[in-house]
């Protein structure tokens, strides 16, 4: 299938989110984000690393997302990024005896159609050509890049140490405001 091509860098980065209470979404476009956000992806790597590691070099970057790291109601289906962020981590290891390197790269708000598409206004967009820049700099030497400061504080730090009880609700309040922002 991909044998004439012979790709030496992967980058797959494709998504969007579908955003309210999961319940109220049709199951087929559910359906459709999962295909966009995981499957496919997990798809394209392992067709494209096969080939690399025949030639025992190449690379992969996986574009998952900041939310990788927390629970965030509202977002329940595109929480499933927290997959790629592990796909990716797992497949580092596996890979790095075959020169094959694999980041995942797990970005926060950036500045491209990704907000309007999933109907939310969030402040502080990151520029896309800073994070594919640090996201090319790190291939090689990371395994994972959550790219900003205060994206490390929101979504390691609180998402990752305070109680649920505080977590969720505190994440639910902040989409519905993104949301009303948009609106």
């Amino acid at each position: 299938m991909t044998r004439p091509l012979e790709i030496e860098l992967l980058i797959n980065n494709a998504g969007y989110s579908i955003t309210g209470e999961f319940y109220c979404e049709d199951w087929e476009n559910q359906s459709k984000l999962l295909e966009t956000i995981l499957k496919t992806p997990i798809a394209l790597t392992y067709f494209f690393v096969n080939e690399m590691v025949k030639r025992g070099q190449g690379g992969v970057i996986l574009v998952s997302s900041a939310v990788a790291y927390t629970s965030v109601p509202l977002w329940s289906v595109y929480s499933g990024k927290a997959a790629l962020l592990n796909f990716g981590e797992s497949i580092s290891q596996d890979l790095k005896k075959y020169n094959v390197d694999v980041l995942t790269v797990c970005p926060g708000a950036m500045n491209t159609k990704f907000q309007e598409r999933s109907g939310i206004s969030t402040p502080g967009l990151m520029e896309p050509e800073k994070v594919a820049m640090l996201a090319l700099n790190s291939l090689g030497i990371k395994t994972t890049l959550l790219p900003g400061m205060t994206n490390s504080i929101i979504f390691q730090g609180l998402g990752r140490f305070l109680p649920k009880s505080i977590r969720l609700p505190l994440f639910e309040s902040l989409m519905k405001k993104f949301q009303k922002q948009s609106k």
